[in-house]
């Protein structure tokens, strides 16, 4: 193995991943149960995105708590919605709660949710990109 000389690692501040969600693959079920309240019908819909920030702040974690998951609606209101769940698991429930919140708020853009540790944090932030595309048509 080479060295790289007078180089140093540097520690990691923060990881973005993005990509497109087909709705009718993720869930085919509830997109034919979709009546057109969102526009599920078009395979590439929702653009989900990921901010993780393995040495985030968790000040304001509640001591008995390992983590907590905070769901962010119209841009700022907050409501707490989960305690001691780890990352892995709330990435199985971030896509179905942001269909499930777009489809009961039809002019809804955007779905977030921010989860907190003890050893780090991450964002998680679904667009509805339908709805975007529709306010540009307007």
């Amino acid at each position: 193995m080479s060295e790289v000389p007078n180089s140093s690692l540097e520690p990691v501040i923060g990881v973005n991943l993005q990509c497109r969600v087909s709705t009718s693959e993720y869930n085919p079920r509830r997109t034919a149960l979709s009546k057109g309240s969102i526009s599920l019908q078009n395979p590439a819909q929702l653009k989900a995105g990921l901010l993780f920030m393995p040495h985030g702040s968790s000040e304001d974690l509640v001591p008995a708590n390992e983590s907590s998951v905070t769901q962010v609606v119209n841009g700022g209101q907050q409501h707490r919605l989960l305690t001691n769940i780890s990352l892995q698991q709330l990435e199985e429930i971030v896509l179905p709660k942001a269909i499930d919140y777009f489809l009961q708020n039809a002019e809804a853009s955007v779905y977030q949710m921010l989860w907190k540790s003890k050893h780090g944090a991450a964002y998680f932030q679904v667009m509805n990109t339908s709805m975007k595309n529709k306010a540009e048509e307007e």
